[in-house]
């Protein structure tokens, strides 16, 4: 295995062939600065994604003290769900109400 390249900044067209290398050649490792580990194929992701029981991106359960202001990302279920029925029933509400000013 190669060594990992360093990434483009991704507004610049070379991040999408940086992304494809990391796919082909790294789909999963473990980020030697912040230890956290990355996936880079879909069906990877989907499965991480999906496994909350397995992954997580808590950060107290990375080792980084619990703070209380973790935002939805940095939450798994059933956390996450709870907190995120929030905003979305605030956003349903507000799109019902604009919709009555469709021309």
């Amino acid at each position: 295995m190669t060594a990992i390249p360093p990434q483009p900044n991704v507004n610049e067209p070379a991040v999408y062939e940086w992304y494809r290398a990391m796919r082909d050649e790294h789909p999963v490792h473990q980020d030697p600065v912040t230890g956290w580990w990355v996936v880079y194929r879909y069906a990877d992701a989907r499965h991480v994604l999906t496994h909350p029981e397995i992954f997580s991106s808590e950060m107290h359960r990375m080792g980084f003290p619990e703070t209380g202001l973790e935002s939805l990302p940095q939450m798994a279920p059933p956390r996450h769900t709870r907190v995120r029925q929030i905003p979305s029933t605030a956003f349903k509400a507000c799109v019902r109400h604009a919709s009555r000013y469709r021309p």
